[in-house]
């Protein structure tokens, strides 16, 4: 009998699935969670390109960052005593950084990418996928991911771009800007060597480790 799978890509719950409500930025109250042990694909990627991608992706006349970032981690710094606490030596360096901007970035990926280690303690059924090596071999990075699911393999799996897709909008984009019919590529990996100087990628590192590290990331290369 066949089945059907619906996947929710939810970002901004990222590090709540083991929380009893769900609060985000820009919700008035807080709601119920719906999370029940699925299977969880968690996505991680180089700190330093996420920085980039936050600053490059244009919200109106400014960007993602700007508008959805930074204020997302002043809306937690108010309205989470954990979140304070747990990351008050950062919030600090925060405050203190030369480049805010870029201190408040790498806090935001810390922020999201720390669930990842809590969901293996609690024993989640999750997978962590590593764009970096999805772009360069995906068959190898969804492995895993296709036998938590209990999913057989299919070419078609990434031939998505030859796909209709009704999820786009009228300049063909997903959410995110996202091109929905561009192939896997990695053009995008390791974009900050051209795009962010050392000392912005000091204050990353500052920031980020030693959470990147155990997630494969040497941010001294």
């Amino acid at each position: 009998m066949g089945r059907t799978w619906c996947g929710f890509k939810i970002p901004r719950f990222t590090e709540q699935l083991a929380n009893d409500t769900l609060l985000d930025y820009g919700l008035k109250r807080r709601c119920r969670n719906f999370y029940h042990r699925d299977p969880i694909l968690f996505i991680t990627r180089d700190p330093r390109d996420v920085v980039c991608s936050m600053r490059a992706l244009h919200v109106g006349e400014s960007n993602w960052l700007q508008i959805y970032g930074i204020p997302i981690i002043q809306y937690w710094k108010q309205n989470s005593r954990q979140f304070a606490e747990t990351f008050a030596s950062e919030l600090e360096y925060c405050e203190k950084a030369e480049r805010q901007e870029i201190a408040l970035a790498a806090l935001y990926w810390k922020f999201k990418n720390s669930a990842y280690l809590r969901y293996l303690d609690l024993d989640y059924p999750v997978v962590r996928i590593s764009y970096e090596a999805l772009v360069r071999d995906p068959k190898t990075a969804t492995k895993n991911a296709m036998s938590l699911l209990d999913l057989p393999w299919e070419d078609e799996l990434f031939a998505h771009h030859e796909q209709r897709h009704t999820e786009i909008d009228a300049d063909g984009k997903a959410i995110g800007n996202t091109d929905a019919r561009r192939p896997i590529s990695a053009s995008s990996m390791n974009r900050y060597i051209n795009e962010l100087d050392v000392s912005n990628i000091n204050i990353i590192r500052e920031i980020t480790s030693p959470l990147a590290e155990q997630l494969g990331y040497s941010l001294t290369e």
